[in-house]
């Protein structure tokens, strides 16, 4: 419940006003994001059971969870917040560590690691080589600035399309929709120049000029993309296999993985190639 003290109140307001969805994109987050595990080294002497999170950011994560903020019609965030895991700890040259937490277009944002165990919050930093830079004196602070920042990115005219959302699907669209869950695939392996091979089956009554496949690193944490596969030659019923350069610079055979997409909404359009006409 909102207090007089609420300082994230503004932003439930933002998402409640917003009719676009997936553009301000909210995941709940577990109980356990609500605590620091700092790593122990060898000098810690004992292993850091952890901190209790505290302020405006533990509120945040309990509130809202994972926020990816101003998506695109792929999912990319603008501005992101995300709970804090070992792998985005960093030292500086000046022997402070800090741990990300999330980002502003291309400013990563970091909390100092003392700070949270110290207090359970921290001011956010800009990490450079030399160390730390204030940018605010706490989250709440970083994270109105932020959006604001973000905000002005968009005409005034487009901010009111993202409020009121999109047009819904014409009949054309839905039919497209439609007929894209009825086709089938599967990765079934890579050619000698290293693009992935896909099973594709055409189920539906009509053909589509392409299909939309997801492509990710293996371990969750590389590259999320898109390919779309030309399909225009499939007949309703019919198979066949269809071979696309699906990020082969980026990922080699061991950590690819494909994977469905979602359902298209009108939201997201631009991100389906079914629905454009074949190359």
């Amino acid at each position: 419940m909102a207090t007089s003290e609420d300082r994230l109140a503004w932003f439930a307001d933002v998402c409640a006003a917003i009719r676009s969805r997936r553009f301000h994109i909210l995941e709940p987050v577990a109980p356990q994001a609500l605590r620091y595990l700092a790593p122990a080294g060898p000098t810690d002497g004992v292993a850091l059971s952890g901190v209790v999170l505290t302020g405006d950011y533990a509120d945040f994560l309990r509130r809202f969870g994972r926020a990816s903020l101003f998506a695109d019609h792929r999912d990319a965030p603008m501005l992101a917040v995300y709970p804090l895991e070992a792998h985005r700890r960093e030292v500086a040259a000046d022997g402070q560590a800090y741990v990300g937490f999330g980002f502003r277009g291309q400013q990563s944002a970091w909390f100092a690691e003392a700070e949270l165990l110290a207090t359970g919050q921290s001011r956010v930093y800009e990490l450079r080589k030399q160390g730390g830079r204030e940018l605010a004196p706490d989250f709440a602070s970083w994270f109105a600035q932020a959006h604001v920042w973000c905000q002005g990115k968009f005409s005034r005219t487009r901010w009111q399309a993202i409020l009121q959302g999109p047009p819904p699907f014409t009949p054309q669209e839905e039919d497209v929709v439609a007929a894209r869950r009825q086709f089938s695939w599967r990765h079934i392996g890579f050619d000698d120049s290293g693009d992935a091979v896909f099973d594709v089956a055409n189920h539906s009554g009509r053909r589509l000029p392409y299909l939309s496949v997801g492509v990710r690193g293996r371990d969750g944490r590389g590259l999320v993309g898109a390919v779309w596969l030309d399909v225009s030659g499939i007949a309703p019923g019919g198979q066949a296999q269809v071979h696309h350069d699906a990020y082969k610079d980026q990922l080699s055979p061991a950590d690819f993985e494909a994977f469905e997409l979602p359902d298209p909404i009108p939201e997201k359009r631009e991100a389906y190639w079914e629905f454009n006409a074949p190359a």
